[in-house]
């Protein structure tokens, strides 16, 4: 068969348009680390910024001992701790115990408008309970209009504990980001022995602010998945608090 230059232009140029269509169920999420907008492929198992030390609090626990402190002092926007994140000691932190510890961090440059109608988390908390399963602890945000917004602390287990689940939420209007400028610090804590999870906000330059939150575990936290801090707090389709966090410091007790 005999093609024609013109019939064979027209052959080439359907055969490029066909090589640059992407190929189907390919995707790409969000980079989680820093302010760029990397991107890997969708499920990656994303990892935390490299460990500093010298900022934050030391956390104590009661006669309780560390046996994993990260910390990260820096701004960024996302702050991601899983198994694989190496500690102050060099040694990642593994299938250590996650059933006791404090979470702690700095956070500016967020106001009100940057909190959806859907949940924006601003700490997930992921953890395998009985039998593996997923458990969680969330602190996060929504709009309710007029400019406002409501806070949750909330636990949740999908391990038996519970006929179907477990959901428990704590919630607060106090929290409302009035201006970028402000400088909020949080600092959570967990312990199953005694059931109860926690966050306690403060504001720089304003001693009288303060925000308690409390909830229950409800059962184990054997290790962990991750911990999710700021805009990409959460590994799946719900938004984070898109500002900028440091200063963030977690310590595992034995």
């Amino acid at each position: 068969m005999k093609f024609s230059a013109s019939n064979l232009t027209i052959i080439l140029s359907l055969l490029i348009a066909i090589a640059l269509i992407p190929a189907c169920g390919r995707s790409s999420r969000p980079g989680i680390i820093g302010q760029g907008t990397a991107t890997g492929p969708k499920g990656s198992n994303p990892s935390s910024p490299s460990p500093s030390t010298g900022c934050g609090a030391q956390h104590r626990m009661g006669s309780y001992v560390p046996v994993f402190t990260y910390s990260y002092c820096d701004k960024i926007d996302t702050v991601h701790i899983d198994r694989d994140t190496v500690g102050a000691g060099g040694e990642p932190l593994g299938s250590k115990s996650m059933d006791r510890g404090m979470l702690s961090f700095q956070l500016t440059n967020m106001t009100n408008g940057k909190i959806t109608d859907r949940e924006t988390f601003g700490v997930f908390f992921n953890a395998d309970g009985n039998s593996n399963r997923e458990v969680n602890w969330q602190w996060m945000s929504y709009a309710v209009g007029g400019g406002a917004i409501q806070s949750r602390l909330i636990i949740q287990r999908f391990d038996g504990s519970c006929p179907g689940f477990c959901e428990k939420s704590y919630i607060t209007d106090d929290l409302q980001f009035e201006s970028s400028t402000e400088v909020f610090n949080f600092s959570c804590g967990w312990d199953t022995q005694i059931g109860s999870v926690w966050c306690e906000i403060t504001k720089e330059g304003d001693p009288s602010f303060n925000i308690r939150a409390d909830n229950e575990t409800m059962g184990p936290y054997n290790t962990l998945r991750y911990i999710g801090v700021g805009r990409n707090a959460f590994e799946g389709p719900y938004p984070g608090y898109d500002g900028t966090v440091s200063k963030v410091v977690l310590t595992v007790f034995n």
